[in-house]
């Protein structure tokens, strides 16, 4: 944690840390010293001073609360230091003592070569038209409105080059990479004019009322203000994107393709794509692009958001970071894609019938896979199936459960062959001999079905389970009930009921409490129970059922 101080220059405030006003003072001193020694030392030293405060309120203006070491460190490298320049001209004497003879010299003089360098002092954005200009000896308004006319007839193409440009043609920062911009040589005089004259100049300009300035600073403001709306579309772009491209991701990896295929074909796209590759090329795929996509609107809003002053720019390592992720994300994608785009391309080779009996052996082999699942599911809960004539493979399922809790899993019959579905699952145990009830939840879109006990002298008993489809149910109801009279809220199960309200946005999935009473076990100590959709008493109508929760609790009132 740092410490913020509050320094004056040229009678305005500015909050500082600790650190960058240490940096700052001995910079502005060692600027002193270096004049000291010259002619008008003293008011070229104020005017560089001066020039360090327009710069702080530039940032001020740009929304920084308290300039920072790293805004220090930018403010020097802008305008330059006494001990930058000193070091480019005496590499400059050295490297002219030792290439050319005076004759020589004079004659380079003459025809220096002009480097390409971003302009910062005559920038609207980047400063790529104004460094282009001064390489061109143009006017950079000419190159300015060429860009803007050709913007729309290039499609964009225009605004991609100078993006690129951007990035990769440096920005003129020192005095001598100035001077090289403007195709000026670069000696003892030329760089003392240019340190001292060019920050007279921004000085000037920043403090000029010009009609020119003024429409300048007008057209940065309403780019600023352009650049500032289209951050928040791509953050909210952003967002969406990235919330729709991963439910997608999810939904084409968790889609049951092998039923599905009977319905949409086995030439439906989807079902290509996951019928002819294995299920972990898929992830890889899909993780990777949405990677990518993420990766690629942060760095793009970042950057944006930077362009308007709202954010400073990434330090070096992390950009090469997320530049390095990035690359390394877009060539496992691109990978995953082309082996992907081939496996399909292999898949159309082969012909419909014998793709479509392939299909129809590896769904058969799925389901009996997943009966079998099933099936030992139910062996370690103590469950035997009694009957399971024209039921569906999931005997079992979850997702649905009353309490809210999409991992529970409960008993659960779809009649394949609808009303001719029967459906029996038993369980036998050993218990003292006594007085017991069975409570359950069950839940069907039927009469015909519910909870059964039996004892060990043969005695059956039978509570229907009452109809409510997959909505409602007395369990449901009940807990909206408890839960809206305990407007104190301290009940203890709380959460447990709000849980079961709010099971299937607050509409229940239709189970219901189901009891069976008086239920008598003698000296052999069996009892058998379970759930049923035979029945003498009532004939099936239904096209499924679901049972869970038993219980069996000793009968204590003994009637």
């Amino acid at each position: 944690m740092k410490r913020n101080i509050t320094v004056n220059i040229f009678g305005s405030l500015y909050p500082i840390d600790e650190d960058a006003y240490a940096m700052l003072n001995s910079y502005i001193i060692n600027m002193r010293d270096y004049f000291s020694r010259q002619p008008d030392g003293k008011e070229i030293a104020d005017d560089i001073e001066a020039r360090v405060a327009e710069l702080m309120a530039e940032l001020r203006k740009n929304g920084v609360e308290a300039i920072s070491i790293q805004h220090v460190q930018d403010i020097i490298e802008r305008i330059g230091s006494p001990e930058q320049m000193g070091m480019e001209i005496s590499e400059n004497i050295e490297s002219s003592d030792e290439c050319a003879p005076d004759e020589e010299k004079s004659e380079e003089k003459s025809h220096v070569k002009r480097r390409l360098f971003r302009d910062p002092d005559h920038r609207i954005l980047g400063g790529v038209c104004a460094g282009i200009s001064c390489y061109l000896g143009i006017n950079p308004m000419w190159l300015r409105l060429a860009a803007i006319i050709l913007l729309i007839p290039t499609y964009g193409i225009i605004a991609l080059l100078y993006i690129i440009c951007w990035i990769s043609i440096p920005l003129a920062i020192t005095p001598a990479e100035r001077l090289q911009m403007k195709g000026k040589p670069v000696n003892v005089s030329s760089l003392c004019n240019e340190f001292l004259n060019s920050t007279r100049d921004m000085i000037s300009c920043n403090g000029s009322e010009g009609l020119s300035n003024g429409f300048i600073n007008a057209m940065k403001s309403v780019l600023k203000g352009l650049l500032y709306a289209v951050c928040i579309l791509l953050l909210l772009a952003s967002f969406v994107a990235i919330v729709v491209l991963l439910i997608g991701i999810v939904s084409l990896l968790a889609a049951p393709w092998g039923d599905l295929s009977n319905i949409l074909g086995v030439d439906f796209p989807l079902f290509q794509v996951y019928d002819s590759n294995p299920v972990w090329l898929l992830w890889v795929c899909g993780v990777s692009l949405l990677i990518l996509v993420g990766m690629t609107l942060f760095l793009a809003m970042h950057f944006l958001l930077h362009l308007v002053g709202r954010i400073n720019a990434l330090s070096t390592p992390l950009r090469i970071s997320c530049v390095a992720m990035w690359v390394i994300t877009l060539i496992v994608f691109s990978a995953s894609w082309t082996k992907m785009i081939s496996n399909v391309s292999i898949l159309h080779t082969e012909p419909y019938e014998k793709r479509a009996e392939r299909v129809a052996i590896r769904n058969a082999k799925r389901k009996a896979e997943k009966k079998e699942r099933e099936l030992s599911y139910l062996r370690q809960a103590g469950w035997t199936i009694e009957r399971g004539e024209n039921v569906d493979s999931c005997f079992t399922d979850s997702g649905e459960h009353f309490s809210g809790d999409s991992s529970v899993r409960y008993l659960n019959a779809y009649g394949e062959g609808g009303m001719d579905m029967a459906y029996t699952v038993t369980r036998t145990l050993k218990v003292a001999p006594g007085r017991y009830i069975i409570k359950a939840a069950a839940r069907t879109n039927g009469e015909g079905a519910g909870i059964f006990a039996v004892n060990g002298s043969g005695k059956k008993m039978f509570t229907p389970i009452p109809v409510c489809g997959s909505r409602g149910g007395s369990i449901w109801s009940d807990a909206k009930i408890a839960l809206d009279a305990d407007t104190a809220k301290t009940r203890p199960d709380r959460s447990y009921l709000k849980r079961i309200v709010k099971a299937n946005e607050e509409r229940g999935y239709g189970w219901s409490e189901v009891l069976i009473s008086n239920i008598t076990v003698g000296s052999d100590s069996i009892l058998t129970y379970g759930v049923t959709n035979q029945t003498p008493m009532r004939m099936w109508e239904g096209t499924w059922l679901s049972a869970s929760g038993f219980e069996l609790i000793p009968d204590s009132t003994g009637k």
